[in-house]
């Protein structure tokens, strides 16, 4: 799951999957920008065929979260 992750953030932030980690987040990636972030969420949810909740998107803002978010949403954590 944590490459397929990646390789959708890497795409929205226009950097190479090999950039981002679990330690990636907005505070440390420049172009995590807030237009990115909802560019982000829409298509994690896309790619994993999920839909976070309202309340859970601005709590979205690392790797970390997202692939916990994804892991309690049923996603293999592999």
């Amino acid at each position: 799951m944590i490459n397929k992750l990646s390789t959708v953030i890497a795409e929205i932030l226009e950097v190479p999957s090999a950039a981002i980690t679990v330690q990636t987040s907005a505070a440390t990636e420049e172009h995590w920008d807030s237009l990115r972030h909802m560019q982000i969420i829409f298509a994690i949810e896309d790619a994993f065929g999920v839909h976070f909740r309202d309340e859970e998107i601005p709590l979205l803002t690392s790797v970390q979260a997202i692939s916990d978010a994804l892991v309690s949403y049923g996603a293999d954590p592999v």
